[in-house]
């Protein structure tokens, strides 16, 4: 989905998972905190792929799943 909205829309898209999108074989994994399972990073439209793998890792939160995107999860699904 966010491919195709890049594509109509010119919107650079991010997405952050915890298990990997079956098909997705661009995936970035990283690693946080102290998990040996990494979240699967994938995005288009942006020029620097480091610097937003280094954002992700750096998100604010001891685990894994960084805190911002817990509660953001939390909130969609209330």
């Amino acid at each position: 989905l966010g491919h195709h909205l890049y594509e109509s829309k010119h919107i650079p898209v991010l997405g952050i998972a915890k298990t990997k999108y079956m098909g997705s074989d661009h995936a970035f994994k990283i690693y946080r905190g102290q998990s040996s399972n990494p979240l699967y990073v994938t995005m288009i439209g942006f020029s620097d792929e480091q610097k937003i793998l280094g954002d992700v890792k750096n998100m604010f939160g001891p685990y894994r799943f960084p805190f911002l995107l817990k509660e953001v999860d939390t909130l969609a699904r209330s």
